[in-house]
């Protein structure tokens, strides 16, 4: 989560959350490769990196958020693990990555090819891996964006020019959450007619244990079924576009 995003101590996770990780999860494990350290660039509260340092069975992550709490930052080890917290790269010196994650990143900077490029070219290791992703459809652009400090949206055929200026070969793409265009653009709609939101955010999200469960389970099954029509080659919209690259 976006440490931009306010949550109260112990509020549940948003479903958004929960699918987003099962559905990152899916696309590393498409395109298997030793993925052993990670780089989380905007790392926000680490949930989506710890998570992958699990599921993928990584030995290193390293996450750097500029708005991490100097409390937060340092080294953590684990018995089969290490995991690491920094608010900018200078403590890395030289060090490079199995796979690097820039999850909803380039939005909120202005020159997002610029930023790519340049951590592609000091951090990713050569025949890694660097998974991105978006909000997607700047049609959609709304007070949510700016209250979360997003320049744009993207379409798939967007992202792709970004990853390939910074010299990354494209594996896969697509998009994820076709349930909730719908959603988002009434919310829109209501924007323009005046009716103003002041909650935005995961960090919002105040749902009981059984309602999270029940909206994250219909969120898993549509990135899953979206994942699974891009197999046959279809891409079908969605509210968060993604692309997995390879380090040439």
């Amino acid at each position: 989560m976006d440490l931009s995003e306010v949550r109260r101590d112990g509020a549940p996770r948003h479903p958004w959350e929960i699918a987003r990780l099962h559905a990152l999860a899916a696309i590393l494990r498409r395109h298997p490769a030793a993925m052993k350290s990670i780089l989380d660039v905007g790392c926000g509260d680490g949930f989506i990196g710890e998570s992958l340092l699990a599921a993928l069975d990584a030995r290193v992550l390293v996450g750097v958020d500029v708005h991490l709490p100097g409390s937060a930052c340092g080294v953590y080890p684990a018995p089969n693990y290490v995991i690491e917290r920094y608010q900018s790269e200078q403590p890395l010196a030289d060090r490079r990555f199995d796979l690097v994650l820039a999850l909803d990143v380039l939005e909120h900077v202005d020159d997002d090819r610029a930023l790519l490029r340049e951590v592609v070219a000091r951090r990713a290791q050569r025949g890694g891996r660097v998974l991105v992703t978006v909000p997607a459809f700047q049609a959609l652009f709304s007070d949510h964006d700016r209250a979360l400090h997003h320049y744009r949206r993207y379409t798939v055929s967007e992202l792709r020019a970004v990853v390939a200026d910074a010299g990354l070969e494209i594996l896969d793409d697509g998009y994820v959450f076709l349930s909730l265009l719908a959603p988002r653009f009434v919310a829109l709609l209501r924007e323009r007619r005046g009716h103003q939101r002041t909650d935005h955010g995961a960090g919002v999200w105040r749902g009981p244990a059984w309602l999270t469960r029940l909206i994250g389970t219909a969120l898993i099954l549509d990135a899953e079924a979206l994942l699974a029509i891009r197999r046959l080659g279809v891409r079908v919209p969605g509210l968060t576009a993604w692309a997995l690259c390879a380090v040439r």
